[in-house]
């Protein structure tokens, strides 16, 4: 008699507390809350990363749905997912990174349980969304390198179709004529290398100088510091880089222009036209 009433309370007790646990167990499926991360991090523009999200199902069932991802108000895209019983599954987009203030979440759409066999009925969770990562991305500065590589690349390219032309003349032209013209060019080209070689160092020299008096200037600066504690005008008084220094600039500035016209054909020989022009001019006004 005991042993019957005792299952007969166990049995209204699974029937008074099961939907509980049902209810429990859904409001637990889901995100796990904070749970946005990234292929990686951090990122800057224009970098092709991949958006995570955890789902998670403690349930006895299988559960089935949609991700959303979201930056504020735009779509990013959406996966659909099942996650078995007792288990989590990581579900991503991709995403091309942009300039700007992000807000980036995900959300389960059309959540669903098993409740036989390939048979699901739609439940209503407690978390659907994520927690909003809110990102802010700078503009990307271009790479000093690659531009200044790509505007030699282009300078170099350039100088084809006057290499060209050089050709077709000279195979229109007698070898008694192309012979000479040939060798001005070439005697033109050697100059200007030798000149391109030596105008480079003399950069190079005047920028090591300008490093140096820098240093020198910085060290001093210290020193002086130093020497000087308690007296903070003293210390605060900036140290004399000398008279040299502002000409070596100017001189540092022309030696890189002239390196750069020296250093690629078609800057060379467009500065040569005009400077010749320029004489040229000259000449006839004085013998007007």
């Amino acid at each position: 008699m005991r042993f019957k009433n005792a299952f007969s309370f166990l049995f209204v007790f699974v029937l008074i507390i099961l939907p509980y646990i049902t209810l429990a167990q859904n409001q637990n499926v889901g995100f796990v809350e904070a749970d946005i991360w990234y292929s990686e991090d951090p990122f800057v523009e224009g970098d092709k990363i991949k958006i995570y999200t955890l789902v998670f199902n403690p349930s006895a069932k299988n559960f089935k749905g949609t991700v959303a991802f979201f930056d504020k108000t735009t779509l990013l895209g959406k996966k659909d997912f099942t996650v078995s019983s007792l288990s989590a599954e990581a579900v991503f987009v991709d995403w091309t990174v942009s300039v700007g203030g992000h807000q980036i979440f995900a959300r389960i759409e059309n959540p669903r349980l098993e409740i036989s066999t390939g048979k699901y009925e739609e439940i209503s969770l407690a978390n659907t969304e994520t927690e909003k990562d809110e990102r802010t991305v700078a503009k990307k500065l271009p790479d000093i390198k690659e531009v200044k590589d790509k505007i030699n690349s282009t300078l170099d390219s350039s100088m084809q179709p006057i290499e060209d032309l050089k050709d077709k003349i000279n195979e229109s032209l007698p070898p008694s004529v192309s012979k000479p013209v040939n060798n001005a060019f070439g005697f033109i080209e050697e100059t200007r290398m030798n000149a391109s070689d030596s105008v480079e160092e003399k950069r190079v020299e005047v920028k090591s100088e300008i490093d140096q008096i820098r240093e020198s200037s910085k060290l001093a600066q210290e020193d002086v510091g130093k020497e000087t504690v308690g007296t903070q005008d003293e210390a605060n008084k900036p140290v004399s880089l000398g008279a040299q220094t502002p000409m070596k600039y100017v001189s540092l500035f022309f030696l890189t222009i002239l390196s750069y016209i020296l250093k690629y054909k078609i800057l060379f020989y467009l500065f040569s036209l005009v400077i010749t022009f320029l004489v040229i001019r000259l000449i006839i006004k004085l013998f007007k």
